[in-house]
């Protein structure tokens, strides 16, 4: 129990199951071949869950990354599967000096995984189902892929910190002319529902 939090770490002496980890450090777009090596030299993996829904997002999330940065900080971890990557220690416990600040560590709770098809960019959101939110998506989009990742994670973010839930039919934007619909529907590179952006 941590500040009225109850949290479970739990050690596993065994690899994480069915090469789950080896298949999703390829999504690591910064530095794939380092989370490969590392995913398939792991031969343990400790288990890491904030089991509350009482406090908000925010600080259910905050103190999830405090818990794994300090993992992570053990000479033989290796590197943390979470949201559908793998990313290595260094980048991890970087992203959480972001709390020292009083900034909220979003990239260790939300991966944006970003794809570009004939028709346009695609995106998506994976951690917000943590929060007990929809995923986000854009699809086919003709702005940069670096607009398509920002605005996404803006939105996680708002999100989370703001404990809001979006809903289909709804719009949204940076400014009050800017109005960009939102519709729910069956995910497309997520599983189960998420979030239809138009952008």
């Amino acid at each position: 129990d941590i500040d009225g939090i109850t949290v479970a770490v739990s050690l596993r002496d065994a690899p994480v199951p069915d090469g789950e980890a080896e298949y999703w450090a390829n999504s690591n777009f910064m530095e794939k071949e380092q989370a490969l090596a590392a995913a398939r030299s792991h031969q343990a993996h400790v288990m890491v869950a904030v089991v509350d829904k009482e406090h908000p997002p925010r600080q259910r999330g905050e103190l999830y990354v405090k818990l794994a940065s300090t993992l992570l900080k053990a000479p033989n971890a290796l590197g943390v599967y979470t949201n559908g990557t793998v990313w290595l220690p260094e980048y991890f416990i970087r992203v959480a000096e972001d709390l020292k600040e009083g900034d909220l560590p979003l990239l260790d709770l939300v991966f944006v995984g970003l794809v570009r098809y004939e028709k346009g960019t695609c995106g998506w959101t994976n951690g917000l189902r943590a929060f007990g939110k929809d995923e986000l998506e854009i699809r086919d989009s003709q702005q940069s892929p670096q607009e398509v990742h920002m605005l996404l994670l803006n939105i996680a973010g708002y999100i989370i910190q703001e404990d809001v839930t979006l809903r289909d039919g709804e719009t949204l934007g940076y400014t009050a002319e800017q109005k960009l619909p939102i519709t729910r529907s069956q995910g497309v590179n997520v599983e189960g529902m998420s979030l239809k952006i138009e952008f």
